[in-house]
């Protein structure tokens, strides 16, 4: 019998070697100063900033610029018809050496949802819904059929990752250095949509 994969997800991703050092260092040091709370566990030391708008600070505002340009490159790639794009939210996520989130999960109600990577760290994870979408409950049987529906991204030193917001993803083991990230949820500005069903964000 022959097989045929159909359907596939694109992730966009872009190195930003351009941005200096130094500037990185700030941003860096800019997150580790702002108000922080708990992640997901207080026992585990992981944090995120406060600060749910993080993007729209004054220091961040030409790396703003070159991610929202990259997201309009990438939404027209993938054939998504929009006027503009525009942050839904951003937020900073720190993650500390030998901790394990293992927190599989989506983005609700934003279009396109990315990183922006710090520092190198643990892997970002994908998987597919295709298991979670079947009436019954099931899942892979062999390596062949894991590799096809999860999907580990290496991450590095100002990595931008971009993504369907339904794509379900988690932050994998992280045995290094603190993994300090900028994530963000993206949504439409402007007409989005075909012209015989069009819709305006403002």
């Amino acid at each position: 019998m022959d097989y045929i994969n159909i359907f596939p997800t694109t992730l966009g991703t872009k190195t930003l070697n351009y941005i200096p050092d130094k500037y990185i260092s700030k941003c860096k040091e800019y997150i580790l100063n702002s108000p922080l709370e708990p992640l997901k566990d207080e026992k585990l030391n992981d944090f995120v900033t406060k600060d749910k708008s993080l993007l729209e600070s004054q220091i961040f505002k030409n790396l703003k610029k070159d991610i929202l340009y990259y997201s309009k490159k990438y939404t027209d790639h993938i054939g998504i018809t929009v006027e503009d794009l525009q942050f839904g939210k951003s937020w900073a996520v720190i993650v500390n050496p030998n901790n394990n989130l293992n927190n599989y999960h989506s983005h609700k109600n934003s279009l396109i949802s990315g990183c922006f990577y710090l520092t190198y760290g643990g892997d970002i994870n994908f998987k597919s819904n295709f298991y979670q979408d079947l009436y019954y409950f099931t899942g892979p049987n062999n390596k062949k059929q894991t590799s096809q529906h999860y999907f580990p991204l290496n991450i590095e030193k100002k990595l931008l990752v971009l993504f369907p917001s339904n794509l379900v993803h988690a932050v994998s083991f992280n045995d290094k250095i603190n993994r300090i990230t900028i994530a963000f949820d993206i949504i439409p500005k402007g007409k989005f949509g075909p012209s015989n069903n069009e819709t305006f964000f403002k």
